[in-house]
């Protein structure tokens, strides 16, 4: 009897345990959502209140050669930006700031005590005509102290420069700090769970390319590191950094905002808050910014402070990014082999003051490659051949020594006395080509995928080169290459199976690649087809 109670207490112990485990995976997949919190104000710290939705305030547009700028009136702050010269997949021009769907993203700096002030501006039109354009704002504190922001944009520039100016007009010292704000907001419908924090995104536009690896999101330099990131899960638990020059910036696919800071030490927070909006059960609202502020300094009365900086809102071109900052080059992320794609892109530059696209440079730069490599290919398909020419041999000797191990001493001194028989060198350096090869293949991806230059750019029947190809012919001709080249290749039984599905796999990945990628790819792997061809005839004979 005792033996049927202990066995029944642990069955029912088992039984329960297992129902527990049930509820709770049902709870977690099906049950009801956790309760979400109502979203909270800003803490006090940050300077700049929540982003411009843009409906109720009046704004400034200037237009240049290079963009077209919105800012509004209330503390300065620059609200939209588009670019002349790059457009989306639909034609609309690319934007960086500005309000997308339901998310918006903006900037501002100053000095404290401007940032929600009504400035007044000489006209609200403004448009670029000669090599230089100053707009002038002004607005004065209910302190006295006067303030002024002049934005000098400059023709063939992406840049911002601002001088802000504030002039203590009262009759008591003020202290003032200067500061330099990102922030950016995001609505969404709820469903049965809250968006999650590290899914925030205000790169809508480059939705189409999936195959984008680049960061999207706040960087900045600090004392210790010339390049930080800051993602949006790890802003609420981020201890501020600090600076010292250096910049703070935000980080779109291929384009990049930043704020070039002074010779002042500046603390650099980040914030971010979520939840239901009041009284709303389906709205979600996600917010961030993140600020650099100075140190304080006090001003007698009649003492005025000046503040330079320079925002940068542009394409990620090298050439532009290191006259600002030579540490702005670290926002492009060409990758593990950052060293290789960075050579790669220097060199893809240099040919493009000779050819005059850039499809066709990576064409050229690719069959440049392929000729650097051409005798460790020659010695690849050479090795090849003879490991075929022997293939029969080789089945004579495993089926003489199939009762024994693979590593038997004397079955291995058979394959050796084969391999030097057929002259097959088992450590050359055409066995460990493919190895080599990758690094160089994962830095091509590397730095098409940072390469902005594609941007835009048609070639063939692709309108943009920066996305997939529409009629998918450059992935299959890729596979087609890789298929024949794999068989033309294969040297055993083992890999014939390998050969014949890998190239289905590799399109199904290819396929959501850029389209200059898939140029790369395609051009790669059919030369190296041809080559194999010859290099077999040639053999051959």
């Amino acid at each position: 009897m005792l033996n049927f109670n202990r066995t029944a207490l642990l069955q029912a112990a088992v039984l329960v345990v297992l129902f527990n485990l049930a509820t709770m995976v049902y709870q977690h997949f099906f049950g009801e959502p956790p309760e979400m919190a109502v979203i909270e104000a800003m803490p006090e710290e940050l300077v700049v209140g929540q982003p411009t939705r843009g409906d109720k305030r009046r704004f400034v547009k200037v237009a240049t050669d290079k963009m077209n700028v919105t800012i509004d009136k209330a503390g300065g702050r620059i609200v939209s930006v588009s670019f002349n010269d790059y457009k989306q997949s639909n034609q609309d021009q690319v934007s960086f700031f500005g309000r997308e769907s339901e998310s918006v993203l903006d900037t501002q700096a100053g000095i404290l005590g401007d940032e929600s002030l009504e400035f007044t501006t000489g006209k609200n039109q403004y448009s670029l005509s000669g090599d230089t354009l100053v707009v002038g704002m002004s607005a004065t504190s209910k302190d006295g102290t006067r303030y002024t922001k002049d934005l000098t944009f400059r023709a063939g520039k992406y840049t911002i420069e601002q001088s802000a100016r504030a002039v203590n007009g009262g009759n008591a010292p003020v202290v003032l700090s200067t500061y330099h704000v990102i922030g950016g907001g995001r609505l969404s419908k709820v469903d049965k769970t809250a968006p999650r924090t590290k899914d925030l995104s205000f790169d809508e536009t480059d939705a189409s390319a999936p195959a984008s690896r680049a960061y999207s999101g706040i960087s900045y330099t600090t004392k210790t590191k010339p390049y930080v990131r800051v993602g949006f899960d790890e802003m609420a638990n981020k201890k501020p950094d600090i600076t010292k020059g250096g910049w703070v910036g935000f980080q779109k696919h291929h384009f990049l905002a930043a704020w070039v800071l002074g010779d002042k030490a500046y603390k650099v927070r980040s914030f971010v808050r979520e939840g239901l909006l009041a009284g709303d059960n389906e709205n979600y609202e996600q917010q961030f910014a993140t600020q650099a502020v100075s140190g304080t300094t006090t001003l007698a009365p009649g003492e005025m402070l000046v503040d330079k900086t320079t925002l940068y809102v542009g394409p990620q071109l090298l050439s532009n990014l290191v006259v600002l900052d030579q540490s702005l080059k670290l926002t492009m992320d060409y990758g593990f082999f950052w060293m290789i794609a960075s050579m790669l892109h220097k060199m893809l530059a240099f040919i493009h003051t000779v050819v005059p696209s850039w499809t066709l440079s990576l064409i050229a730069l690719t069959a440049i490659f392929r000729l650097v490599f051409y005798k460790s290919t020659q010695d690849q398909t050479q090795q090849s051949r003879k490991i075929k020419k022997m293939e029969a041999e080789k089945k004579i000797i495993d089926a003489r020594f199939a009762d024994k191990s693979r590593f038997d001493a004397e079955k291995n001194e058979a394959m050796i006395a084969l391999y030097k028989k057929h002259k097959i060198k088992l450590f050359s350096l055409a066995a460990f080509m493919p190895i080599l090869q990758l690094p160089l293949m994962v830095a091509f991806y590397g730095m098409v995928a940072v390469t902005v230059e594609f941007r835009a750019e048609a070639f063939a029947w692709i309108p943009d080169v920066s996305m997939p190809d529409p009629l998918y012919i450059m992935p299959v001709i890729s596979m087609l290459a890789m298929y024949f080249q794999s068989t033309e290749m294969t040297v055993s039984e083992e890999f014939k199976m390998v050969a014949r599905y890998m190239p289905i796999v590799f399109a199904y990945f290819v396929i959501k690649f850029p389209a200059s990628l898939q140029i790369y790819m395609a051009v790669n792997m059919g030369l190296g087809l041809l080559q194999s061809k010859f290099l077999v005839k040639k053999t051959a004979a």
